[in-house]
């Protein structure tokens, strides 16, 4: 026999509601990633290096620069031009959110018997009838 399963959570103040309280997004929040200097890097200029591997315009690269989004040797970015080596490393911040999630407490019923379950349910929440 099929059951209602209904998972439900409590409210965050790490998630932002929107339409009418059925969607809800994560806060933006910025993920800080280390990373050694690759092979490909070694004794090219650090801005030479950086736009090559990530496809971003140099004029880019110095205003996240300017705006501390990118670090090297965990330091300020002073010279964009030192040459890369064995020890270095930049960093780099970068704004992320998780996926959209649905609050499942609006999810109604319209019809259930022991062979089939019929819900109104919101367009982003994805159908899977092996899970049933």
């Amino acid at each position: 026999m099929l059951r209602n399963v209904v998972l439900k959570s409590k409210p965050s103040a790490d998630y932002i509601f929107t339409h009418d309280n059925t969607i809800r997004h994560t806060k933006p929040f910025f993920q800080k990633y280390d990373t050694r200097t690759k092979g490909r890097m070694l004794g090219k200029s650090f801005i030479e290096s950086f736009c090559a591997e990530y496809v971003v315009p140099e004029d880019v690269f110095m205003q996240y620069c300017e705006h501390d989004f990118i670090k090297l040797n965990k330091k300020r970015v002073e010279d964009a031009n030192h040459i890369m080596g064995y020890k270095d490393s930049y960093q780099t911040e970068d704004v992320r959110t998780d996926k959209i999630t649905t609050n499942f407490d609006s999810i109604e019923v319209i019809y259930e018997d022991d062979s089939i379950l019929v819900l109104a349910k919101p367009e982003n929440v994805p159908v899977h009838s092996m899970c049933l």
